[in-house]
C-alpha cells in the first residue's frame, strides 16, 4: 500500500521578481552595538531588554539576527525592519547599551536571504487581523488554549534545513511548533523590563496577546489589568497534544495546518511561490509471530521486597504476579550476593521523584537509589505496587496502599513493561545468546549513540556490536576503546574519521579556519561498506484537516427526514450474504404468505422489516420535524426506538453506541469517519524511497493523540548502492520496548540505553 502524504515542511523557489514586495514594504537594517554580545553573555536578561527596546520603537515586523555577513567579514548581530513603503524608518536607540543611534541603512530585497526574508514575512502575516495570532519579540504564535489563570499558546518558527545552500532554487523550511506557557506576573517594580511582558486581549470571543510597550505596561500597572510573561513551571513540561478528536482547534497539528496553508497564500500575494512537502509512503508490514519475548527462559525470576511499607506480605505480591502471568515463576530473595546470575525483579512503593524537593518523601532516603548503589553489578528492574497519588495526601496515607486487583489492566500492563525490561537488562549484563534470546535483532550492524540523557556533564558515547552470538559494548570515551572502535569498523570497510568529517560538515561544525566543534549526539549505523545516520528530519505528516472537520459538521446538519428512510436503500445496505430485495420478493417472503427455509432467508427478511419499521418511525417524527441531524436522530429517546427496532446491543462493557447505526448510511455514502485512513496517517511503519521513515500506531486511532510520529531517515554516507533498509524496518516493529506498540528506532539503541542506564553510569 502506497500514500501520498504533505507534510510540515514547506518547499519554497527562490523569488525572482520583487516588484510586489518593493511596492509594499522597504527593508531597512540596524546594527545592534558591539557590547551587546558581551551583555548578553553576562547578563541573561539583556536579550529581553533589547527587545523591549525595540518593541518601545518600531511598529512594524521587525527580525533580529546574531550572525549577518552583508557587509562581509566578521557577523554582526542586526536588526531587519520591514515598513510599510510610504512610512519613514526610525531612528531608533538601546539606551541601555548606546545613547547613540543605531546605524542603518536601507537594504534591497535581493540582498536579503531567503531564511531572513521569510521568517520577516511570516511576522508580517500574524501581525493581520486574524485573531489568536500575535508576536512576541520577534517569534509568532498562536493561542491554543486557556489552562487555569495561565494560558497555552504554540509558536511557530521557520527553520531552514541543513542540506540547503544559499544557490539552491528550491529551498526546504521546516515549520515547527512548541509550546509555550503565558503565566500572570508581577507588575515590574524597575523602570528596565527584566523580560517581555503580554498583555491579554479578546476578540469575537477569542484570546490572543499583544507583545507590551513600556507605556501600556505601566497604563496595566494603574488600571490594574493582569500582565502575562512567557514562564515555565518547575518539574512540568509545558505540552499540547498533535490531534483532539475533540477539541480539534486546540491540537497543533490543526494550528501548524492552519498556518501552513494560510502562509502560503500569503506569499503568494509577492510572487513566492511556496507548497507543502508531499511524500509518497509505502507501508511496510512486518511478518507475525516474531517480535516477542520469550520471558520463561527468566525463569525462576527472583523478587526483591524493597518497600517502605511491608505490611502486606511479599507472598500477597508474588500471587498476584502468579495470577497475571501463570507460566512464569517469582520466588523471593532477601540477599542479594546469593542470587548468581539471575536477574532481580524489585518491588516498592514509591517514585524518584517522591523524594525531590516538593515531593511527598522529601527528607528520607531513597532505598531504590541506595540498591543500585550497593550492586551494580545485578541486572534489576522494580516496579512500584503503590497505586495511589501523591497529590493532597500525608506521608501515612500514601503509604497506606491496597493491593493490586486481578483484573486491574493497567497494573498488568505495568508488570509486562517491567519485565520486558529487565528481561533486556539480562540478556546484556550476562552476555547471553542474542540470537536464542533476542527476535529480529539485526546483527549484521554496529549501532553507535551519543548522548546525554544521562548526564549533564558529559555525554555518554557507545557502541554496540555482536560477535560469536554475544553483546559486546564499548565505551567510547575511554581512547582505547575507541582504537578498538576504529578497527571494528576497519574490518566493515568504514573509515571512522572520513566518515566524522562528513557529519561535521553537514553539521557546520567546522569554521573558516577549520577549527572544529564536536557534535553533541548522533545515532549512527555501521554495516560492510554501510555508513548510516538516522537523522530527526524535524518533519511530521499533516492530516487532512479540512475533511475532518467537514465530517464532524455534517452530523449536525440538518436534513429533510425522508432523506433518512433506509428501505428503498436495502440492497445497498445490507449484508452480503442477505438476500436482495428482488429474491426477498420472488420467495413471496415479504408478503408473509411463505416462511423462511433457512437462517439467511430469515435474517434477510427480519433486516428488511426493522428497515420498514424505522422508516414508520421516521414518518411519524415528521409529525413534528421536518429536518433533522445525524446526532439529533441517534440521541435520546430516539435513540432508544432505534435501538429497539435494530436490535442493538451493549459492547463488553454495558455501553452502547451508535456505529452499528450510523454504518448503514456510511453504506450510503454519508457519514464518513473522522478518523478514517483517507484523513490521517497515524498506525502502522511507512518509508518512503529516500530512506524516510516513520513509526505509527499497532491501534486505531484515539480521541487524543499526544504527539504526531516524526518523520525520520537513514542517511546513507557510504554504500547507498547496496543499502537494504527492510532489516532496520523490521528491529522498529518489536512491541517489547514500548509494550504493543512500535519502537521508534532500531531497538538496538535501545540495548545501549540500558546498558548505559545500568552499567556504565555505576563505574
Amino acid at each position: 500500500m502506497t500514500r501520498i502524504t504533505p507534510t510540515t515542511t514547506l518547499i519554497v523557489s527562490e523569488p525572482i521578481d520583487f516588484r510586489r514586495l518593493e511596492a509594499h514594504y522597504r527593508l531597512i537594517r540596524y546594527e545592534l552595538p558591539v557590547d551587546l554580545h558581551w551583555k548578553a553573555k553576562k547578563d541573561s536578561n539583556a536579550y529581553g531588554q533589547m527587545h523591549n527596546s525595540l518593541r518601545d520603537q518600531l511598529d512594524c515586523p521587525y527580525k533580529a539576527f546574531k550572525y549577518d555577513r552583508l557587509d562581509g567579514g566578521i557577523p554582526k548581530w542586526v536588526v531587519y525592519a520591514l515598513y510599510p513603503r510610504d512610512a519613514t524608518p526610525a531612528t531608533i536607540k538601546v539606551e541601555f547599551l548606546s545613547i547613540a543611534p543605531l546605524s542603518s541603512k536601507e537594504v534591497p530585497f535581493d540582498h536579503l536571504d531567503l531564511h531572513l526574508l521569510l521568517k520577516l514575512l511570516q511576522i508580517a502575516y500574524v501581525r493581520g487581523d486574524q485573531v489568536r495570532r500575535f508576536i512576541g519579540q520577534d517569534l509568532c504564535y498562536v493561542h491554543a488554549k486557556k489552562e487555569g489563570n495561565s494560558h497555552i499558546c504554540l509558536q511557530i518558527d521557520l527553520k531552514e534545513d541543513i542540506r540547503m545552500q544559499p544557490g539552491d532554487i528550491e529551498r526546504e523550511f521546516k515549520v515547527i511548533g512548541q509550546a509555550r506557557l503565558f503565566r500572570p506576573v508581577s507588575y515590574p517594580t524597575s523602570t528596565v523590563f527584566p523580560y517581555t511582558y503580554f498583555g491579554r486581549k479578546i476578540t469575537h470571543g477569542k484570546v490572543y496577546f499583544l507583545h507590551l510597550k513600556k507605556s501600556e505596561v505601566e497604563t496595566c500597572k494603574q488600571t490594574k489589568e493582569p500582565l502575562y510573561a512567557i514562564r515555565t513551571r518547575p518539574g512540568k513540561r509545558t505540552t499540547l497534544v498533535y490531534h483532539d478528536q475533540r477539541h480539534i482547534e486546540e491540537s497543533v497539528g490543526k494550528l501548524l495546518y492552519d498556518f501552513i496553508q494560510d502562509f502560503i497564500a500569503f506569499l503568494a500575494r509577492y510572487r513566492i511561490m511556496c507548497r507543502s512537502k508531499e511524500r509518497n509512503f509505502t507501508e511496510f508490514v512486518p511478518p507475525k509471530g516474531q517480535a516477542e519475548l520469550p520471558l520463561t527462559l527468566l525463569n525462576p525470576i527472583a523478587v526483591f521486597d524493597n518497600r517502605l511499607n511491608k505490611a502486606r506480605s511479599l507472598q500477597d505480591y508474588l500471587d498476584i504476579f502468579t495470577q497475571f502471568l501463570p507460566e512464569l515463576h517469582f520466588t523471593p530473595v532477601e540477599d542479594l550476593l546469593q542470587v548468581g546470575t539471575q536477574s532481580i525483579f524489585v518491588i516498592q512503593d514509591y517514585n524518584k521523584e517522591d523524594f525531590e524537593q516538593g515531593g511527598i518523601l522529601e527528607g528520607q532516603v531513597d532505598p531504590y537509589a541506595s540498591l543500585y548503589r550497593k550492586y551494580p553489578q545485578l541486572p534489576k528492574q522494580s516496579i512500584n505496587v503503590n497505586l495511589n497519588k501523591q497529590t493532597d495526601t500525608s506521608q501515612e496515607a500514601y503509604l497506606d496502599y491496597p493491593l493490586p486487583r486481578p483484573n486491574d489492566k493497567n497494573f498488568k500492563l505495568k508488570l509486562d513493561v517491567a519485565l520486558a525490561q529487565l528481561y533486556l537488562k539480562d540478556v546484556i549484563c550476562y552476555e547471553r545468546s542474542g540470537q536464542q534470546r533476542l527476535p529480529l535483532l539485526p546483527t549484521q550492524f554496529a549501532f553507535i549513540r551519543k548522548d546525554s540523557y544521562f548526564s549533564r556533564q558529559s555525554a555518554y558515547e557507545t557502541l554496540l556490536y555482536f560477535e560469536n552470538d554475544t553483546l559486546h559494548f564499548l565505551d567510547l570515551r575511554d581512547h582505547i576503546q575507541q582504537d578498538r572502535r576504529d578497527e571494528l569498523l576497519a574490518r566493515m570497510g568504514i573509515d571512522w574519521e572520513a566518515m566524522y568529517e562528513d557529519l561535521l560538515r553537514k553539521y557546520r561544525k567546522k569554521d573558516d579556519q577549520d577549527e572544529r566543534k564536536d557534535l553533541s549526539s548522533y545515532d549512527i549505523i555501521v554495516g560492510p561498506g554501510l555508513f548510516i545516520e538516522l537523522e530527526d528530519l524535524n518533519e511530521r505528516v499533516l492530516y487532512d484537516y479540512s475533511e475532518i472537520i467537514k465530517r464532524q459538521a455534517a452530523v449536525d446538519m440538518l436534513v429533510p427526514i425522508e432523506e433518512f428512510k433506509l428501505l428503498s436503500h436495502y440492497d445497498v445496505i445490507r449484508k452480503s450474504s442477505y438476500l436482495s430485495a428482488s429474491q426477498l420478493s420472488l420467495l413471496d417472503l415479504l408478503r408473509g404468505q411463505v416462511l423462511p427455509k433457512n437462517d439467511n432467508e430469515a435474517e434477510s427478511l427480519k433486516f428488511y422489516l426493522q428497515l420498514e419499521e424505522y422508516d414508520a418511525f421516521l414518518g411519524n417524527l415528521q409529525q413534528s420535524y421536518q429536518t433533522i441531524s445525524f446526532n439529533m436522530l441517534s440521541q435520546n429517546e430516539h435513540m432508544e426506538q432505534i435501538r429497539s427496532i435494530f436490535d442493538i446491543q451493549p459492547d463488553k462493557n454495558g455501553q452502547y453506541n451508535r456505529r452499528q447505526f450510523k454504518g448503514y448510511y456510511q453504506k450510503r455514502g454519508w457519514f464518513s469517519s473522522d478518523k478514517a485512513k483517507d484523513v490521517h496517517m497515524y498506525g502502522g511503519i511507512w518509508y518512503d524511497d529516500y530512506h524516510c521513515y516513520m513509526v505509527g500506531s499497532l491501534q486505531s486511532m484515539n480521541q487524543q493523540q499526544p504527539r504526531a510520529h516524526l518523520i525520520r531517515r537513514f542517511n546513507v554516507y557510504q554504500g547507498a548502492d547496496h543499502f537494504d533498509i527492510r532489516p532496520l524496518l523490521l528491529a522498529t516493529s518489536v512491541q517489547f520496548v514500548r509494550l504493543n506498540q512500535y519502537t521508534v528506532y532500531p531497538y538496538a539503541f535501545h540495548l545501549i540505553d540500558l546498558y548505559v542506564e545500568n552499567i556504565l553510569r555505576f563505574r
